[in-house]
């Protein structure tokens, strides 16, 4: 194999031109795409940027909605040397004005040659930007006779980081550590020939770029892409897809192991076609995917077949990955010495998932506060050296600099190793130090999605500073359901579920209104986005 994503692809298109290879699934149904289709798409997009003056290194930007000629289009520009990047349209759930001002900044620093859209994204108001916004769909041109000649360029594509904690930043990806990463990582997961892939991710975060679209392009796999918001309205669908296309790999953030449990239970499917479903993105939970399987087992999903992953576009995907023989490791600890000590203590309390061993030639280190290196089960920094390591981020040098000590990138994720393993418990800015005791943000939350009376994935957690007391002090806020009895009695069960599990009490609840909690474009909340917005409602921001 090469080391330019897009030359296995085109190779295959032209020995193999009407086998199959994508199937794209939206509100109007599926279409079928074969590697000539796609590689026909690749030209002409190819011939089209460079009509528009496109020459190597331009940034393009593509504001993705999981169609073939996105596809084909992020494939071309890679193909001239562009760089390509999967940007976000807006959703119903972001506020307008903080979505197009965080959109205008970035494109003020990047300064994209092209943006490219189609459909909906395109009318979701992208002329209003400063820059060359082109229609997707119109934009084709007759190539000409010859074959497309493949340019390389230092950087292969950007991976912009969902901006939680900060503005967002372009991970700047090399073909050599894109194709590293990918012959890595599937190794790891012992790819089969008959291996396909079934996924809703969408294509501008590093799952659903990387793990579904750039490993099924390298390694020649099947794949079926449904459209991100379709599926929200029908979770059911990606087992539909399963079933008919008969998927064997999938991937979903933790998150979405309970919205399938919760919300398509009852959808009669058989899976039995699966041979891994990969929770990653998130701290994985041992609760989630016990979940999971207790609810889907009757339909062909055995704990055989699920496994976790530890990965960030800063090292193009995965860091570790649980390998396909061995099941996810699950330790009991006790809460009190993991809070107060940052000590992993076996005991009851809190059940922590494995993210598994560290692709080969990767190197992990678990640092404290002064940069010291941690014994295994300590928790502390993690920071990463790899094979497949980015080269910084876009027009970022200073940030770049700042990210990397003695050649390990700091991840910013707190977690540990046990016999070799890496757990990741959460971030580092999620930390929040209530008289000494050690709570994160992200683990409240998840408590408060068992709590009736909240509207599911709705609720923020975050420090707010009592000058009296000389401490931070624990704040909630969340969006109620719209089938709570009362907004008083769903305030009382988040201040006892947060009593129970954490032997404390908030002092901040409350409720705010629909669409109030401000989320990331890849679904996470933001919460410094979301304490900004608290504080200038009081008068304090």
């Amino acid at each position: 194999m090469t080391a330019h994503i897009a030359s296995e692809f085109i190779a295959l298109s032209e020995e193999h031109p009407a086998q199959h290879w994508l199937t794209t699934c939206d509100a109007h149904g599926q279409i079928d795409w074969t590697y000539g289709e796609i590689a026909t798409l690749i030209t002409r997009y190819a011939a089209a940027f460079k009509s528009h003056g496109v020459v190597p290194g331009d940034v393009i930007f593509i504001v993705a909605d999981s169609k073939a000629n996105c596809i084909a289009a992020f494939l071309a520009a890679m193909a001239i040397a562009a760089v390509p990047s999967y940007m976000p349209p807006i959703s119903t759930r972001q506020d307008p004005a903080r979505f197009w001002a965080a959109q205008d900044a970035l494109i003020g620093r990047v300064k994209p040659k092209l943006i490219l859209a189609s459909g909906r994204t395109l009318a979701a108001g992208l002329q209003r930007l400063n820059a060359p916004v082109f229609d997707l769909d119109a934009m084709q041109v007759d190539p000409g006779p010859g074959a497309l000649t493949l340019e390389t360029h230092p950087v292969a594509f950007l991976q912009h980081t969902s901006g939680t904690t900060a503005t967002k930043k372009g991970v700047m990806i090399s073909h050599t550590a894109a194709a590293d990463q990918l012959r890595a990582y599937a190794d790891r997961l012992a790819l089969e020939e008959s291996d396909s892939v079934v996924s809703w991710l969408p294509l501008y975060h590093d799952m659903g770029l990387v793990a579904c679209l750039l490993l099924s392009v390298y390694c020649c796999k099947p794949l079926t892409l449904i459209d991100p918001f379709v599926w929200v309205m029908k979770p059911g669908l990606l087992f539909e897809m399963i079933e008919k296309q008969k998927g064997t790999l999938v991937w979903m953030p933790n998150f979405a192991f309970n919205h399938l449990a919760r919300t398509a239970a009852s959808v009669d499917r058989d899976l039995s076609s699966l041979r891994l479903v990969v929770n990653c993105s998130e701290p994985c939970r041992a609760e989630s995917m016990e979940n999971f399987l207790s609810t889907f087992e009757s339909v062909g999903v055995s704990a055989s077949k699920v496994r976790t992953c530890y990965a960030m576009a800063e090292t193009v995907f995965a860091i570790s990955q649980q390998p396909t023989q061995q099941p996810v490791r699950i330790l009991e600890v006790d809460r009190v010495a993991f809070d107060e000590r940052s000590e992993i203590v076996k005991g009851k309390g809190l059940r922590l998932a494995s993210s598994g061993p560290p692709l080969p030639d990767v190197e992990v280190r678990v640092l404290d506060a002064h940069g010291n290196d941690l014994p295994e089960e300590r928790v502390g920094e993690i920071s990463i050296r790899a094979p497949f390591l980015f080269s910084g981020y876009h027009q970022m040098p200073q940030a770049s600099a700042e990210k990397f000590r003695d050649g390990f990138y700091l991840t910013g994720d707190r977690g540990f190793l046990s016999n070799g393993e890496v757990f990741i418990v959460g971030r580092l800015d999620d930390v929040i130090v209530i008289n000494g005791k050690k709570i994160d943000a992200a683990e409240v939350e998840h408590v408060l999605t068992q709590v009736s009376g909240l509207h599911t994935g709705r609720a923020v957690a975050f420090g707010l500073w009592n000058e009296l007391v000389g401490s931070h002090e624990l704040a909630i806020v969340f969006e109620a359901d719209e089938e709570a009895n009362s907004a008083v009695n769903a305030k009382k069960a988040v201040r006892e579920a947060i009593n129970d599990s954490f032997a404390l009490l908030p002092a901040v609840v409350e409720v705010r209104g629909p669409g109030w909690i401000v989320k990331s474009t890849s679904g996470k909340i933001s919460r410094r986005a979301n304490l900004h917005k608290y504080l200038e409602e009081h008068g304090l921001g």
